[in-house]
């Protein structure tokens, strides 16, 4: 494994830590190694911006974020082609980043052409193309454009739990967004099963006391509460109370940006 490589694996687990200063002085590092060993733009070079990127998106510095993931996104364009599958991966995390500065119109046409090339290079039946169409729904589920998050939202639950089985994540995360369909619109009987569905699969894969199942416990019992039963919910609350923590949890709703490993150009 190359330096670069070492140091960029080195950074995701300092950023998981919350070493954020050392996080990005590594990827920083990374990046200025591929450039110095590289006469010209590569993947690996491209893989780095990206990591770099997606570091800055989930802090917050979102010009900086921008900038680095559309020089990685012309990198890619112009060594695979602007409808790659791996290209697709960057036109998504910049359709990520225009959500979070609430820049929808941009983050629709990004996340649009990536939906657009994973069915293309990958067919309408595709993990990857479930993740863009959750991508794409949670983007209006936000705008509280309902009628239109819906059926990408249960496509792409249906899509994964098609390939990858009915015990898995990510439909799992499906299903969550779903329930904040349902809850955000006062329907608590239909929310209620989502929610439920959601806190059994996190339980069994992430176990009980981690944050994500932790997340949609608490929702789950404030549906119980909305529909009148208490005492589920205070049953529900009873059985994770040793996990809970005193910080609040905020759930996951859509991925985080897609990190790259380097690869040899």
């Amino acid at each position: 494994m190359s330096v670069a490589k070492t140091m960029n694996n080195l950074a995701v687990v300092y950023q998981n830590m919350a070493n954020y200063p050392e996080a990005e002085r590594l990827y920083k590092k990374a990046l200025a190694i591929e450039e110095k060993v590289s006469t010209r733009d590569n993947s690996a070079i491209a893989s780095s911006l990206n990591n770099l990127a997606a570091f800055y998106d989930q802090q917050g510095r979102y010009t900086e974020a921008e900038a680095m993931y559309k020089r990685a996104l012309s990198i890619k364009e112009r060594l695979l082609g602007p409808a790659h599958r791996d290209t697709a991966s960057c036109v998504s995390n910049l359709g990520l980043l225009y959500l979070h500065k609430k820049e929808y119109d941009k983050a629709e046409a990004y996340y649009r052409r990536a939906l657009s090339i994973c069915e293309t290079t990958l067919g309408q039946v595709h993990p990857s193309v479930a993740s863009e169409m959750s991508h794409l729904a949670e983007l209006y589920r936000i705008q509280k454009k309902y009628n239109q998050a819906e059926p990408l939202l249960r496509k792409a639950m249906n899509m994964y739990e098609k390939k990858l089985g009915i015990n898995n994540l990510e439909a799992a995360l499906c299903m969550y967004n779903l329930g904040s369909l349902e809850r955000d619109q006062g329907n608590f009987k239909k929310a209620e099963p989502l929610f439920r569905r959601t806190l059994g699969v996190r339980e069994r894969l992430l176990g009980p006391g981690h944050p994500e199942t932790i997340a949609v416990m608490r929702d789950y019992a404030s549906v119980l509460k909305a529909l009148n039963r208490d005492t589920d919910a205070e049953a529900v609350e009873q059985k994770f109370a040793k996990f809970v923590k005193a910080k609040p949890i905020k759930e996951k709703t859509a991925d985080a940006p897609k990190t790259e490993t380097a690869k040899t150009p």
